[in-house]
């Protein structure tokens, strides 16, 4: 608009100049119809200058209405945003939230995951030991039971005069040679039922036999050899007869008092087995043989564990 006005000037500046060498031209510089043309010609220079100054006013006017159009707008995006961020923010603390609150559980039940299966390990663990325990248990009162009626049945067997054993099959039988086909009723009866009585001993022992014998890998029919047991002890392990491997001590040291520091180490020729007792009348071998692989090596010997 300055420039608009300031052209304007320079418009009526030089048609006023241009009119007054007009003027003087024709001879007529001093004449009335001068001041005729500057007035026309100052009027159309005011009457443009006003219209340049009210174009200028509208063109200011529109552009405070479009600034104050841009400032609203940037007012109405700002909080837009705003609240945007907010709302973004506050769905990404609560989804941080949750993800922490599922880990946190996630964490919780394997720990408990874990903890039941520990605890059910170490209950089976515990179950297995008792069991094992009543089955040694039951060992020492089958072989207890065993050797007692053995004993029984050797003495009836003496006493009835006439008695042996069969040692030799898997399924031993007793016969009675006392009484004859000539002996009366009476004292047939009689020793017919002695035989029946020490048959049912025998039949009983065997079986518990049997019981034993299995517990050290052993048949009935190895468990009945004549040198089965010696110093209250198998002298098989699977049904293969033990030997002497060794002096104890060359292996261990502080054992306890249930072992015998002097017996000697046995094998089946394949694994290594000392002898504990475990009762009066009881006891079991102990497998040795990595602790007795062990001492061969190193010649050293190890305290005796369990």
């Amino acid at each position: 608009a300055n420039d608009n006005a300031q052209q304007l000037n320079v418009n009526r500046l030089l048609a006023l100049k241009d009119n007054q060498q007009a003027m003087n031209r024709a001879g007529l510089g001093n004449q009335g119809i001068v001041g005729s043309q500057v007035n026309s010609i100052n009027n159309n220079y005011g009457t443009s200058l006003t219209n340049v100054l009210n174009q200028r006013a509208k063109d200011l006017n529109n552009l405070a209405l479009q600034r104050e159009n841009t400032n609203l707008g940037y007012d109405t995006s700002r909080i837009d945003l705003g609240n945007t961020y907010a709302t973004n923010r506050l769905n990404l603390e609560n989804e941080y939230g949750n993800n922490i609150a599922n880990l946190q559980r996630e964490i919780e039940n394997q720990a408990l995951n874990q903890y039941n299966t520990i605890y059910q390990n170490y209950l089976t663990l515990k179950q297995q030991e008792y069991e094992n325990e009543q089955k040694r248990l039951a060992q020492e009162e089958a072989k207890r039971q065993w050797q007692l009626e053995y004993e029984l049945a050797k003495k009836n067997s003496k006493s009835s005069g006439g008695g042996r054993y069969y040692s030799s099959s898997s399924t031993p039988s007793f016969s009675d040679t006392s009484s004859s086909s000539s002996s009366t009723n009476t004292s047939s009866t009689s020793s017919s039922s002695k035989g029946k009585l020490l048959t049912s001993l025998i039949n009983t022992a065997k079986n518990n036999a049997e019981k034993v014998a299995s517990s050290f890998g052993n048949s009935l029919t190895t468990a009945l050899k004549g040198d089965y047991m010696s110093n209250g002890k198998p002298n098989y392990i699977n049904n293969t007869k033990l030997k002497n491997a060794g002096s104890i001590t060359s292996v261990f040291t502080n054992l306890p008092s249930t072992i015998d520091s002097k017996q000697q180490v046995v094998t089946d020729g394949k694994r290594y087995y000392i002898w504990e007792k475990t009762g009066s009348n009881s006891g079991r071998y102990i497998d040795i043989t990595n602790n007795y692989n062990y001492s061969n090596k190193n010649k050293v010997c190890v305290d005796f564990k369990r």
